[in-house]
């Protein structure tokens, strides 16, 4: 049923709507098989999250979000579960180089410098890791895991008073 000129309801059939409309039935046809192919063009990215995340650093890379994912993708899965030093830490400097993008784009992401901070301290690299965790806290003075982070690397290397003050403070944000 659809409505005519004169404002009255007449059934009309399928084929007799898509004569009449005809250009607009092509165009809508075109568009449909247009995206498409363009999904099943897509489609290998969603594999898993490592060629999602991957993707949307290569499709978007001037989005942080896309950045840091992959990052996290990398030093979660890849890093974790790869045997070999050496390749280990050829992802590290991957996971540095996309958490530093992700800082140039929004240099206040705290989360960033509390995962970069995490990737120096996994190389045992206590001085730049707690500058990290130091400039994570600069922007939320409140991140309970940035705040243990810091505090387990100050214990793990000898600086128990500063590590208690440390957990106090966290405690005091999340007492849980």
């Amino acid at each position: 049923i659809f409505k005519v000129k004169d404002e009255e309801m007449k059934t009309v059939k399928f084929s007799e709507f898509i004569k009449r409309n005809s250009k607009a039935f092509v165009a809508v046809v075109v568009v449909l098989v247009f995206y498409s192919f363009k999904t099943i063009e897509r489609n290998p990215v969603w594999k898993n999250n490592r060629t999602l995340y991957e993707s949307g650093v290569y499709d978007a890379p001037g989005d942080a979000l896309n950045h840091h994912r992959f990052a996290n993708q990398l030093l979660s899965v890849d890093a974790e579960q790869e045997k070999d030093s050496l390749k280990r830490d050829i992802i590290y400097n991957h996971c540095i180089d996309e958490l530093n993008k992700t800082i140039a784009i929004v240099p206040e992401n705290f989360n960033a410098y509390t995962d970069l901070g995490a990737i120096y301290e996994k190389r045992n690299d206590v001085a730049n890791a707690l500058k990290c965790y130091d400039l994570a806290l600069k922007f939320n003075p409140a991140s309970v895991r940035t705040l243990g982070n810091k505090g387990v690397i100050l214990a793990k290397n000898g600086r128990y008073g500063e590590a208690l003050e440390i957990f106090k403070q966290a405690f005091s944000y999340d007492s849980t």
